[in-house]
């Protein structure tokens, strides 16, 4: 039996190729480059062992594993059944974490004794054989002597093949960083290990089975169908090689698809079919004898085929003998168009009294803003629906020209700058793999708006214009490696004012230069740029977020020199990811989370001050839209609302736009509602909870202290009790401690759980004052004061929880959590698993993958709020019966709530709830 890598329960990902040496700060560490995966892929893969059940090839021997622990550590029952009637039972003092089964009930697996991880004990690995009656025939222990950084102890298993033809059981282990793979062979009937093999013994040149994603045995033969990655770097092409292989003797055939996952014009299509073949695999089936089918991608087909052995010969005929049509798991789009809309009846809706109308300032919803050399501001205005616009302003906040941009539709950052003379430039960036930068030419005087053309370049990450009517940029350029997977590497560009290039730096190169004899000293060694910006003497400053250094190139891109930040500060900086130029030649970096974030240097690197932005209560000010200094020399930051100066000390002295004290609710963060009907909303601005009543008329605010917030909140959880008590935590505390208002708004002493777990949210009310929280792959009950009631583990169908992701409450206070199985990277499956409200199981509801990362509503029976804002209706069996689309897209964020037969519709950026009827069978 073979679980494929991404999916694997304990099994192991394709092994490690070669060491390589990596630079972070001044030291150098030893990482590990996997041979068939992406190195982030193993660093998350799951390890939690579910009870399984195992069957022979006929299905007449069953086993079943319950493991005592869900990392596998521990023992386990185990118990076998033939024909229908058990043959033994008990306890083993290890868990199998995979396992095959003969129809004569013998079973034969490995366990690892420390778990997959090794998080205590590198342990090893026990590899046995129990006889039919339940004894040991067979053990053996492994060591996992190797260790690498942030990966489990090594070697791992990849996968088991049972091939009882032959009387063989298979283990497939890592073997060490020169070869990817060894065969562990032993004789079933004996427990003998019968052979050690390298797969790479196993081919002509070595090189016929690299890659290993999957091996099964093909049934009635001693053969192992094999299915390979193939990579073609010069063309960027990967594809498959399926291979039969006598493990005793060698490859006997194969075929090629050099192209088979190639999406020529959509890498990000091509990346998610190469993933699905990571994580399902291109072998189908090998169930019947002497049959394997196998799925060809490139023309969507499963092709099946016979191996027969030639008597007069001995040699093997491997004929193809059918082909049909070959459908992937529908994806949600292929879903939106297979289930029926349900358009829902509008029967009334409401404003929320005192939302703040950010729209009558011309100075709001700003992505970015740069200085002309005449002091005055351009900055990129996000629009209600979508789009944005170019607005420049004086330092009083005097719109002087605003112009309408033409805005990709898929964008995820807008950057701009001020070219020289009267030029700006606007560049958008996107998640996209495939995507070109989209750049514009914006005239300060007349408005106009041109085309920068083909730059030939990924979406930027960073601009800085140069003064001249050009500009320089960061990008990150992705190719597919060797293993098909994506690699990336940072790059300065240099543009001229008619948008040609003019030089180019990658990190790549410095990295490869310094590396042979006489190349750059690490003052000159690019590993990850973040920000740049144009001095005012020219030469350009190119910070590194890894490296913590300033590096100085001229305007031909020739090095000039490195500054040391941790020498420079006296201090090792935290995170630093912003860099803007004075007047004087000098640089102020944004070292975010550092103790003063802002860090003013001089021109010879030296501290001229540091400073933290904050508003003239004392609250910190998140930098949303990032800072700049003006032509006079003073800073001036951005929460993304307004524009504002601040004083040497750090103190806003000046604000543009509308001012985040307002009493009136501004730019909502999140909104949630209790079982009364009432809605919280939490300003992201002030951090002030805004309660209303069932129609929107104001109740009460929750007022947090300025001490107690960051700035603008990017992440908070807000929790509520049915007696309108408010819970309020934000990225400044710990997840143990909660904010506490009465609900009177009252301030009381904060809330803390009172356990150990590092991830927690608190959902909200279940009744009889218990607080429902969620924590990595925990359910917590807990009371008012903190401590829990009851924790829950398990799935109700008795697997254990995965990764949780969304909960609601219904109004009897029975519960629904959505989970992820799978690493967090790959997610394998999702089930919605629903409680009584003191948290008695009562099912689990499996649900299509495509509604992973869906926001849940449980009000008795399910539905789901996908990302685009779709409401989707399921059944008591988790199918989607029928979707209504809210109309929010991707662009504007929306809260969904069941109210009684009501459904409530919550637009974040004008504070409107629309309410529609459920449809009957909800």
């Amino acid at each position: 039996m073979n679980r494929h890598a991404a999916g694997a329960r304990g099994c192991w990902v394709p092994p490690f190729r070669c060491l390589v040496a990596g630079i972070t700060g001044t030291s150098v560490r030893v990482a590990l480059v996997l041979n068939c995966s992406v190195a982030a892929e193993a660093r998350t893969l799951t390890s939690i062992l579910d009870p399984q059940v195992y069957r022979s090839p006929s299905g007449v021997a069953v086993l079943s594993v319950d493991p005592s622990e869900k990392d596998g550590r521990g023992p386990a029952t185990y118990r076998m059944l033939r024909d229908g009637k058990e043959r033994w039972a008990g306890k083993r003092p290890f868990t199998l974490f995979d396992a095959v089964v003969t129809d004569e009930g013998v079973a034969a697996g490995y366990a690892y004794t420390e778990g997959l991880q090794g998080y205590r004990d590198p342990g090893k690995i026990r590899i046995v054989i129990l006889t039919p009656d339940g004894s040991t025939r067979m053990e053996e222990l492994v060591d996992r002597p190797l260790i690498p950084i942030d990966l489990p102890p090594h070697p791992c298993v990849l996968g088991l093949i049972l091939v009882p033809v032959s009387d063989h059981f298979i283990v497939r282990l890592t073997h060490d960083v020169t070869a990817g793979e060894v065969w562990r062979i032993y004789n079933l009937s004996t427990g003998h290990l019968a052979k050690k093999v390298l797969l790479s013994e196993l081919s002509p040149g070595g090189s016929l089975l690299d890659d290993l994603l999957d091996a099964r045995s093909v049934p009635g033969t001693p053969l192992i169908i094999t299915h390979c990655l193939l990579y073609e770097a010069s063309t960027q092409s990967s594809g498959a090689r399926f291979a039969l292989v006598d493990p005793l003797g060698g490859v006997i055939w194969s075929i090629d698809r050099p192209h088979d996952y190639d999406v020529p014009g959509n890498a990000t299509a091509e990346s998610r079919l190469i993933s699905t073949v990571r994580r399902t695999g291109a072998i189908l089936s090998t169930g019947q004898l002497g049959k394997f089918e196998l799925r060809f991608a490139s023309v969507s087909e499963r092709v099946t085929y016979n191996a027969s052995l030639q008597k007069e010969t001995g040699h093997w005929i491997v004929e193809e003998i059918r082909r049909l049509p070959y459908a992937d798991d529908p994806d949600y789009d292929a879903i939106r168009v297979m289930t029926p809309e349900r358009p829902l009846k509008r029967i009334g809706g409401f404003s929320l009294a005192g939302k703040a109308d950010t729209v009558s300032t011309p100075i709001r919803d700003i992505c970015a803003f740069d200085f002309d050399d005449e002091g005055r501001i351009g900055f990129v205005r996000a629009e209600k629906d979508g789009s944005h616009s170019f607005v420049i302003a004086d330092q009083q906040g005097r719109v002087i020209r605003t112009s309408r941009l033409e805005s990709p539709t898929e964008t995820h950052e807008v950057f701009c700058a001020w070219a020289g003379d009267s030029r700006w430039v606007v560049s958008y960036g996107s998640y996209r793999r495939d995507s070109k930068a989209s750049t514009w030419w914006v005239d300060g005087e007349s408005g106009m708006s041109t085309a920068a053309g083909d730059l030939d370049c990924p979406p930027f990450n960073a601009i800085a214009g140069d003064g001249h009517g050009g500009f320089v940029a960061i990008v990150t350029r992705e190719e597919r490696d060797a293993v098909a997977s994506f690699t990336a590497d940072e790059e300065i560009l240099s543009f001229g004012k008619d948008g040609t290039r003019r030089w180019s730096l990658s990190a790549r190169s410095t990295q490869n230069r310094r590396a042979t004899e006489g190349g750059p000293s690490t003052e000159s060694y690019l590993l990850s740029p973040k920000d740049l910006t144009v001095t005012a003497t020219g030469e350009i400053a190119v910070l590194d977020v890894i490296m913590h250094n300033i590096q100085f190139y001229d305007s031909d891109g020739g090095h000039v020199r490195t500054i040391d930040l941790g020498s420079a500060w006296g201090r090792e900086p935290s995170y630093p990811t912003d860099i803007a130029a004075d007047a004087d030649g000098g640089v102020t970096v944004h070292d975010f989370e550092g103790p003063k974030p802002l860090v003013r240097m001089r021109a010879d690197g030296g501290v001229q001050s540091e400073i933290q932005p904050s508003y003239t209560n004392g609250r910190p000010i998140a930098l949303s839209a990032g800072f700049n200094i003006s032509p006079d020399d003073r800073i001036w930051v951005s929460d993304g609302r307004t524009i504002m100066r601040l004083s040497d000390e750090g103190i806003v002295d000046k604000i543009l736009g509308e001012p985040p004290a307002s009493p009136l609710l501004g730019s909502i963060a999140q909104v949630v509602a209790d079982r009364s009907g009432r809605l919280y909303a939490l300003d992201s601005e002030t951090g002030v909870v805004h309660v209303f009543d069932h129609s929107g008329l104001p109740l009460r605010t929750c007022e947090p202290a300025a001490a107690d917030l960051p700035g603008k909140l990017s992440w908070a959880s807000l929790a509520v009790s049915d007696e309108g008590h408010v819970y309020l935590n934000s990225e400044k505390h710990s997840r143990d401690r909660y904010m506490h208002f009465d609900s009177n708004g009252k301030r009381r002493d904060d809330w803390r759980f009172q356990g150990d777990e590092s991830r927690r949210e608190l959902i909200g009310s279940i009744g009889n004052d218990r607080l429902l929280m969620l924590a990595y792959d925990k359910i917590y009950i807990v009371d008012g004061s903190g401590k829990a009631i009851r924790t829950i583990e398990k799935q109700p169908d008795g697997r254990w929880l995965g990764h949780l992701q969304s909960a609601s409450v219904a109004p009897d206070g029975s519960f629904a959590v959505l989970v992820h199985h799978g690493d967090s990277l790959e997610v394998d499956s999702c089930a919605v698993n629903i409680y009584t409200a003191a948290g008695a199981p009562i099912r689990t509801v499996n649900i299509e993958r495509a509604f992973a990362y869906s926001s849940l509503l449980f009000g008795g029976n399910l539905a789901l709020v996908s990302n685009n804002g779709d409401l989707w209706f399921l059944d008591s069996t988790g199918r989607p019966v029928e979707w209504f689309a809210t109309g929010s897209g991707t662009q504007r964020r929306i809260s969904v709530f069941l109210r009684g037969r009501e459904l409530a519709v919550v637009w974040h950026d004008i504070g409107e709830v629309q309410l529609f009827a459920l449809p009957p069978f909800h």
